[in-house]
């Protein structure tokens, strides 16, 4: 499986962007080149609770593999992700 579009709610403050790089060594081969990374927050703002189902929505939208994930809070304590993949029509 290669994840070929990212959705994520990171909002480019420090914690999230270490999370983010973490998650991408995390995911090594499994990011293809040149994937396409989408911040939400940076073209909706910050939507808090409808964050994640926005995400869903986005990925819906595309075509291929998308990987979402979603931090929780400001603390940032819980966290999530998936994989969905949307064939072609």
């Amino acid at each position: 499986m290669s994840v070929d579009t990212w959705i994520g709610d990171w909002n480019n403050n420090r914690y999230r962007a270490a999370e983010m790089s973490y998650a991408h060594l995390r995911l090594g081969r499994t990011l293809a080149t040149g994937a396409e990374r989408t911040h939400a927050p940076l073209i909706f703002g910050e939507t808090g609770a409808s964050g994640p189902g926005l995400a869903l929505l986005m990925g819906l939208m595309r075509t291929g593999t998308t990987l979402i994930s979603v931090s929780g809070g400001t603390g940032g304590h819980a966290k999530s992700a998936l994989t969905m993949s949307v064939p072609g029509i």
